[in-house]
């Protein structure tokens, strides 16, 4: 790029970081990198990384005179040389935010064959070949130009509503496995694709269509809260269960659950308390025991740092969560919610209340690596209560290996700040 671009090797910081931020979001694609230092001289430095985010218009100035001058030139030749179904399947996948897999490739295109069309993409270089764990990617300025194609044949709409119904198809996919013992690598799986579901919210916003959020809201609520992503669902969740045809929705119950979860900090008391209501309401019209149950729980127990001493009407509506969920047959579920009590009962300092809560929880057979790690620091609590700290670092040290396998979920983060707690 300097090379090209002239710049002499003795440039300043500054514009050494802005050739490497260029090259960087050019992924490295040596046509692109070439005619974007060729630009320099007529545009300067500054302003060919201010104007990135339209790589095709950018870089398609004829340079030369042959079909190798422009970005857009020769990415035309090359798309011409694909068949009708290898250009469609490369304009489908370019919706996706970031990475994916063939699995993802063959939803979204809803045919068989997807495997031979995406290799047939990848020996085409419009593709990356898979990594080591089998995920491809498309470097941007091909997926700007993919962006630019759909947007001038009119299919750029169709093409993100597809993606938008397959994020929620994705998310109500990957939140079968909560509560159980795949509940770390759904939680995992959802944090990864979080750029998809952030674009298929915004898509669906921007057509007025509340479906793919609730349904989002309704399956990965939690672990976009747990991914810290709260600040950026917030809005379009109050907006989804706000809509007019929200109520009418089979999701909207759930959906309330999920916006509750990520948008607490951004309600009232009031207004959350209407929507806690509406919800339940529905939730029991339509018979389900579970929506029922995981919104009354989050009713007595809401997320921290909000996390006050348990008053009479939040322990009842705890308890009868844990009857909703020993009803709908969910034995882990009624195990998180448990150790949640056990954790109210150390708060009102009935500790005997809470050993008999961790031990329910116990016996009702294996549960989570997370809540394994979960009970342990319950009991660590209690050892705290009782002022037996050495217990406390020990049990909390075991948590904090029962939770690693969970790659980084946040139960190991927190057990390791415990221990140091407890230590000092």
């Amino acid at each position: 790029f300097q090379d090209r671009a002239a710049i002499p090797e003795t440039a300043n910081i500054e514009s050494t970081d802005t050739i490497t931020d260029i090259c960087n979001r050019l992924d490295g694609m040596p046509l692109a990198i070439e005619l974007a230092a060729a630009r320099v001289e007529a545009l300067s430095l500054d302003r060919v990384a201010e104007r990135l985010h339209d790589q095709i218009a950018l870089l398609s100035r004829h340079t030369t005179r042959d079909h190798h001058g422009s970005l857009r030139a020769t990415l035309d030749w090359s798309f011409d040389l694909l068949t009708g179904d290898e250009q469609n399947t490369l304009l489908a996948v370019s919706t996706f935010a970031a990475s994916f897999t063939l699995d993802d490739a063959a939803a979204l295109i809803g045919r068989t064959g997807a495997e031979d069309l995406v290799a047939a993409l990848v020996e085409a270089s419009f593709i990356q070949p898979p990594d080591g764990r089998g995920e491809y990617r498309m470097l941007e300025p091909i997926r700007q130009y993919a962006t630019w194609h759909l947007q001038n044949t009119g299919g750029i709409e169709p093409a993100q509503q597809r993606h938008s119904s397959w994020a929620a198809d994705y998310a109500q996919q990957a939140a079968r496995h909560m509560y159980t013992p795949r509940e770390p690598e759904a939680h995992r799986r959802l944090f990864e694709k979080r750029d998809d579901l952030l674009t298929a919210i915004q898509t669906a916003m921007n057509h007025d269509d509340p479906e793919p959020v609730l349904r989002i809201l309704a399956s990965a609520g939690r672990s976009l809260y747990r991914a810290g992503l709260h600040d950026l669902v917030a809005e379009p969740a109050w907006w989804a269960i706000k809509h007019p045809a929200a109520t009418a929705n089979d999701n909207y119950p759930m959906a309330c659950f999920g916006a509750l979860f990520v948008g607490w900090r951004y309600t009232t008391p009031e207004e959350e308390n209407a929507v806690i209501e509406q919800a339940l309401a529905l939730a029991d019209q339509a018979g389900d025991v579970r929506a029922q149950s995981e919104i009354l729980h989050y009713w007595s127990m809401p997320p921290p740092p909000f996390v006050p001493v348990p008053d009479r009407d939040q322990q009842k509506a705890l308890d009868r969560s844990i009857d909703l969920a020993r009803q709908s047959g969910e034995s882990r579920m009624e195990q998180s919610f448990l150790l949640n009590k056990a954790l109210a009962q150390c708060r009102l300092g009935r500790l005997d209340e809470a050993e008999a809560a961790i031990h329910r929880a116990e016996m009702l057979g294996d549960g989570t690596i997370v809540q394994e790690s979960q009970w342990l620091g319950r009991r660590a609590y209690i050892a705290i209560l009782r002022g037996d700290v050495e217990a406390a670092i020990d049990l909390h040290e075991q948590g904090a290996q029962a939770a690693e396998p969970a790659a980084g979920y946040r139960s190991a983060r927190s057990m390791w700040r415990e221990v140091g707690l407890c230590a000092i």
